[in-house]
């Protein structure tokens, strides 16, 4: 990597802004770009503020390698972009590339005048064929529109991170996925990911479909193991003398399956399983082809609420106000997306029974049709308290062993 790599984010989200700062923090000048003028305004005043662990230090400690806007020409003079924009699922599950397309049609429109090279790196999930399909000939297009002055190159490397750990995640992945079909053309962007990884993960080249395929199926994988182990969460609620923790346990304990996500509990939630699930379905279905494991995963999951609530009135038949604690999908997060909470705490309601819930991120913020309740202590005097193991830290560890606890 020579020290003319100008890195640019476009697209200052929930993970943009991260990998900003995480690219700064190793000393390149990054700039971020972003359409949310508001957003920009409050990142360069420093009064951006978010519960991600890391985040608001790396934009204060390295502020003077960072910079914003909101005009994609004062950006044009950076050398990789790695474009991190929403892809929305459409109705049929798949993911719609209009903010992709509107990004990269941006970038292209203020380099009409430049030569040379520059390298785009899409990190949206995006559906196995986008790369080839839609991207790849609207770039080659310009380029031959503009006398092929200026060489793109096209590169998809979506990163594997959780909300709540987005600056760790990015330091430290399992592998760099890069997609290209020409892997010739990976070497500076792998210079960069070398210097945010310290050079650990290994490094996986596989061609741009293959790639979107992977990041597509890892994901379903997880989900896949968290619907299969909340089956046997309730086969052991009906089979007399077997603990699910038990044997669930000693199944990860087997090297071909591991223990990784593999713990009875609530179902999987969050901007990511849920809508990859439903694109990996759709995908199946565009090849004729019968998407019955990803089916069955998304059916065990969207009954996990009611398994949770029938252990609520076997825990105490005659309770008439329940608390829950944790309102986001995990901790770290105001992010609500298929929260399996809330989705309980709706269940409890429909049969008349009151739920309080309480998260510490919430205290300010008010959920339409739910009581959020100021403190732990006011969940203690609920008649059933249901935990979410992730949650557990709220409580002391005498607190938790009182029968009003439902730990899941």
């Amino acid at each position: 990597m020579t020290q003319l790599t100008k890195p640019c984010v476009v697209g200052l989200g929930k993970l943009g802004l991260p990998l900003a700062a995480v690219l700064a923090s190793t000393g390149l000048q990054t700039k971020g770009i972003d359409k949310n003028e508001n957003l920009i305004r409050i990142i360069i005043e420093r009064k951006y503020q978010s519960p991600e662990p890391e985040l608001e230090l790396l934009l204060e400690t390295h502020s003077n390698n960072l910079s914003f806007t909101n005009k994609f020409e004062e950006v044009s003079d950076c050398n990789i972009f790695f474009i991190i924009v929403p892809t929305p699922s459409k109705i049929d599950g798949s993911f719609d590339n209009s903010y992709l397309i509107l990004a990269i049609s941006e970038l292209l429109r203020c380099w009409e005048n430049s030569e040379g090279e520059k390298t785009i790196v899409i990190v949206s999930t995006v559906m196995p064929g986008s790369c080839n399909q839609i991207f790849n000939p609207m770039i080659r297009r310009w380029e031959a529109d503009h006398g092929n002055k200026l060489n793109v190159t096209l590169l998809y490397s979506p990163e594997f991170i959780a909300l709540g750990s987005v600056v760790y995640n990015l330091r430290n992945p399992d592998m760099t996925l890069i997609g290209s079909d020409h892997p010739e053309d990976t070497k500076e962007f792998l210079e960069v990911m070398k210097k945010i990884t310290n050079g650990k993960p290994k490094n996986q080249i596989l061609s741009l479909t293959e790639a979107e395929i992977v990041k597509l199926m890892v994901n379903c994988f997880v989900t896949m193991k968290i619907s299969f182990a909340n089956f046997i969460g309730e086969l052991t609620s009906v089979i007399p003398d077997t603990n699910k923790y038990q044997i669930s346990e000693a199944l990860g304990m087997d090297t071909r399956i591991g223990g990784k996500y593999l713990r009875p509990g609530f179902g999987f939630a969050g901007p990511c399983f849920p809508r990859d699930n439903k694109a990996l379905i759709a995908l199946a279905k565009q090849f004729n082809l019968n998407p019955s494991l990803a089916l069955a995963t998304d059916e065990v999951n969207d009954r996990q609420p009611e398994q949770v609530f029938s252990q609520i009135i076997s825990k105490n038949p005659d309770a008439k106000r329940i608390g829950i604690a944790g309102i986001s999908y995990k901790p770290d997060t105001i992010v609500t997306d298929e929260s399996q909470t809330l989705k309980l705490a709706a269940l409890i309601e429909s049969k008349g029974l009151e739920v309080n819930l309480y998260d510490s991120l919430f205290t300010d913020i008010e959920l339409s049709g739910f009581r959020i309740v100021a403190s732990v202590n006011d969940l203690l005097e609920c008649d059933v308290i249901v935990v979410p193991k992730e949650f557990e830290f709220l409580f002391k560890q005498e607190e938790t062993q009182n029968e009003k606890f439902l730990i899941i």
